[in-house]
């Protein structure tokens, strides 16, 4: 098949640096970024999930999720050279796991003139509590001063790299972050100025300064998008992630799509989400807080050695420390207490009960009729929990119960589908 002779914009995350954002804003604007020359492959963003997984092999855990994404890069790479002149964009953050082998392949599986890859840089000591509340998110079972201490780790010298490290979540923070890392990956199969790096703004800024950046990055007018939706916020107050971190433990091995569609979606990024505002931060301590100061100036060195065209400001990496800094630092935080956690608990069966309800409607239309008593969902209150000898393990209990009613009436929704 003739070679695409358009360029290729891989947007590889990484993680928690505006990816959900950058991804709505293109995903909203699909018909006008295509008049202006920059398809999106796939039909929908899924396609691009999906082909990524596929391509860097992330469906070990789930045979279902296995099925789905089989042959989705080659499909993705077929809709590319179909564009023939035009520009796409692929934005998958997992893209920055990829290994040096599995980078240059996807490059040469591409089949086009041109090969770009874009990174955003983020200070790491504002992303590191929303990093292990996704952490969380994908079945982690660390707390956060545990997550904190085994970040710190990663500031020492290894006989091998800490993305090899038997603690787990020293392991997730290493290939989420090592900056270094994946510049040293991509950067060394790229010709000199086809490696974008771009830095996130400091919260609070102004959403539209970060696509601004992204544009300047791929060449495209910011204009171009009429749609912007709003940022998206399932990042999960220190309660609620915590409660999480708990069902997590009682849950143990599951599946990984029923996990997804029912523990961090609807459960978290719905349920729980909602709390967010209500219930105090994960702050770091200082001693993570000048761990974060110094990731930020191993970053920075890493960029400036890479020949990576940066886009954005390297001050957005502080390595110093500053009054507003402080006031996300606190040097003792109590975890949360018992009446946090039972509201968060509260919550969450309530919120299962409804996503059980409405599965339960949705196997009706579908003409599956038989229920049982193990489809009632547990109506539970903090005051009945509290006459438990363990009140917060009888609150997780009831939302581990829940949460494998809903698992089994989804799986019974899917298999119905296929009957």
């Amino acid at each position: 098949m003739e070679e695409n002779t358009g360029k290729v914009f891989l947007h590889i995350g990484a993680v928690k640096t505006g990816t959900t954002y950058l991804q709505g804003v293109l995903e909203s604007n699909r018909q006008s970024l295509a008049d202006c020359g920059y398809a999106l492959p796939g039909e929908s963003w899924g396609d691009q999930v999906r082909a990524v997984q596929d391509v860097l092999g992330l469906t070990r855990r789930d045979p279902k999720i296995a099925s789905r994404a089989m042959g989705g890069w080659a499909s993705l790479t077929r809709a590319i050279t179909s564009q023939h002149e035009s520009n796409s964009i692929i934005s998958m953050e997992w893209l920055s796991f990829a290994s040096r082998r599995q980078a240059a392949f996807v490059i040469r599986s591409l089949k086009v003139s041109e090969v770009h890859v874009v990174l955003g840089i983020r200070d790491m000591t504002a992303t590191l509590p929303g990093l292990w509340a996704t952490n969380i998110l994908t079945s982690g079972t660390a707390s956060w001063p545990e997550f904190m201490s085994s970040v710190r780790k990663a500031a020492h010298r290894y006989r091998w790299p800490p993305r090899y490290s038997l603690d787990p979540s020293l392991r997730y923070f290493s290939r989420q972050q090592d900056m270094k890392h994946v510049l040293q990956v991509w950067g060394g199969l790229l010709p000199r100025g086809h490696l974008h790096v771009l830095t996130v703004p400091p919260s609070g800024t102004d959403p539209s300064v970060l696509w601004g950046r992204f544009c300047s990055s791929v060449g495209l007018n910011p204009g171009v998008a009429s749609a912007i939706p709003e940022p998206a916020n399932q990042s999960l107050g220190y309660a609620s992630a915590e409660l999480l971190r708990r069902v997590n433990l009682a849950l143990g091995q599951t599946m990984q799509l029923d996990y997804n569609n029912t523990v961090k979606s609807p459960l978290a990024s719905q349920i729980l989400a909602q709390r967010s505002e209500t219930e105090m931060r994960a702050r770091l301590n200082l001693e993570t807080r000048d761990f974060g100061l110094r990731w930020n100036h191993r970053t920075r060195l890493a960029v400036a050695s890479s020949g990576a065209v940066l886009v954005g400001d390297i001050n957005d990496l502080p390595v110093v420390s500053s009054d507003r800094l402080a006031r996300r630092c606190d040097a003792d935080q109590p975890e949360p207490c018992l009446e946090e956690l039972l509201a968060a608990a509260t919550h969450a069966v309530e919120g299962l009960d409804r996503v059980v309800k409405r599965r339960i409607r949705r196997l009706r239309k579908r003409g599956v009729d038989d229920w049982s008593p193990a489809f009632e969902v547990p109506v539970a209150t903090p005051a009945a929990w509290r006459e438990a000898v363990d009140p917060l393990q009888a609150a997780v209990t009831d939302i581990v119960t829940a949460a494998r009613v809903a698992m089994e009436l989804e799986r019974r929704f899917r298999d119905s589908a296929t009957s």
